[in-house]
Formats: structure tokens, C-alpha cells, sequence
């Protein structure tokens, strides 16, 4: 994994500052501020409407907020000279050609971000697809195309993940497999954000939360403070209590 820059540790990894965004007469996203911090698995909570995916968008540089900031490293993603080092993203999408293997798939990515072609063959054995990875994309099972999502947010290193769903399609030995390499990554001080409605799957390597409902925050901190403050006995008792 890449070193985290030290100026990227002054502060929080990921920052949202009185963030707003409005489609037409809908409010998906209403002042929401939260921070996000190096070394930890942050769970980003709430049911369908609540905003997640469309703040994810915003942090990535893909929807352009109505008001506030969406910042990542002190500014935003597009800033950065390299953002694909400093934010691994999965949208739920591998984005590859259904006609196209795996490993060409992530060749293309890797020539056009100038990364030594070897790095693909490492991340598909990360990712457990390296005896699929000549394989079209478009044979693959949903499970499949997740891992593959994974490679392309793993591929140049990133500091930080951030993850949209990401156990969508994986079996269970896939989902302990997730669990502990989002564990790793955040204990070698990477910032992992996931947003999830898979929460008893991953519920076990959450160590910080943050609740949304309605597109406004509804609480963040340390999962066992958000949990003790709530009377919440699990994040899902929590998403029952704080988001009726």
C-alpha cells in the first residue's frame, strides 16, 4: 500500500462541509458535515434515500454539490495530482466491457495511470482472480465483477477506500475475505469509508459510524459511543431507532 503523505494526515482523511445537493426540488443531501479518519473502517449508514451513494458521488468528484465542500486530504479529490492513489473507489460497477478479460480490463487502467503492468497480475491475486482473470467480464458472476471492482479501486495503491455496496454478489467465504482485507488495509492506516446495507456482514470490522436519514446527519463517532448513545444493541437496532 502506498505511504500515506504526511501533510495527508494533517486532519481528517475525508471531510464533508455543510454539504448540500439538490436535484430539481429534491433534497438528497441537506448541510451535512461529517469527518472521516485515517485507520479506521467507517460505516456510512442509513436506508435507501438517505444520500449515501449521492455524497460518495460528490467526495469523487462526480456530482457537483449545489452548496459547501465534499473534501478528501484537505481538498477536493480533482485537486490532487494523482487521485487514483489517494481514492480507491467501487460504485457498485466494474465500468469494464463485457468483451474484454479481466486482466486487459485492468492493463488498460493501469497504462493509463502509468502503473507497471506486474501491479495487475498482483491485485487480481489479491482479489482471488487470478485463475479468471482471462476471462471475458462478461462471463463473470455478480460475486466475480465485485472482485473485480475491488482490483480496479486497489490497483495504483490507494491511501484511502471508499466503497459503495461492496459486498453485493459475494458468497459468504467472499464476504469474510472482504472483512479482513478492509480490516488490513485500515490497520496499515488507510482510511476506509463503506457504504453498505449489508450490515450484519460487515458490522464485526466497523469501528467508526456515520447515520444519515433524509440526506442529514444523524450521528457519527466511534460505533460503540453511536451505539451506547442510541440504546442501539447493533447498527441495524441503531437504523431502527434513528431512522424511523
Amino acid at each position: 500500500m502506498t505511504t500515506i503523505e504526511a501533510d495527508h494526515r494533517d486532519g481528517p482523511a475525508i471531510e464533508t462541509i455543510a454539504l448540500t445537493k439538490h436535484f430539481g426540488s429534491v433534497v438528497a443531501v441537506d448541510n451535512l458535515s461529517f469527518t472521516v479518519p485515517h485507520g479506521a473502517v467507517t460505516g456510512f449508514v442509513g436506508g435507501n434515500g438517505s444520500g449515501k451513494t449521492t455524497t460518495i458521488r460528490t467526495l469523487l468528484g462526480l456530482t457537483i454539490p449545489t452548496a459547501g465542500q465534499a473534501l478528501v486530504a484537505g481538498r477536493p479529490l480533482a485537486d490532487h495530482k494523482n487521485p487514483r492513489s489517494v481514492v480507491g473507489a467501487v460504485l457498485n460497477r466494474t465500468g469494464a466491457h463485457p468483451g474484454v478479460s479481466g486482466r486487459r480490463h485492468l492493463a488498460l487502467i493501469a497504462t493509463a495511470t502509468g502503473l507497471p503492468p506486474e501491479r495487475c497480475d498482483e491485485v487480481l491475486e489479491l482479489v482471488g482472480l487470478a485463475d479468471a482473470a482471462d476471462r471475458r467480464v462478461g462471463t463473470y458472476s455478480t460475486g466475480m465483477s465485485q472482485r473485480l471492482a475491488l482490483a480496479t479501486a486497489l490497483l495504483a495503491e490507494p491511501e484511502m477506500l471508499v466503497l459503495d455496496e461492496p459486498s453485493n454478489g459475494l458468497d459468504p467465504a467472499g464476504i469474510r475475505w472482504l472483512r479482513e482485507l478492509l480490516r488490513a488495509r485500515a490497520d496499515a492506516g488507510a482510511a476506509v469509508l463503506v457504504s453498505t446495507h449489508q450490515l450484519a456482514e460487515l458490522a464485526t470490522v466497523v469501528d467508526h459510524l456515520i447515520v444519515l436519514d433524509a440526506g442529514r446527519l444523524i450521528a457519527a463517532g466511534p460505533a460503540p459511543e453511536v451505539l451506547n448513545a442510541a440504546g442501539a444493541g447493533s447498527i441495524e437496532d441503531l437504523l431502527l431507532i434513528a431512522t424511523p
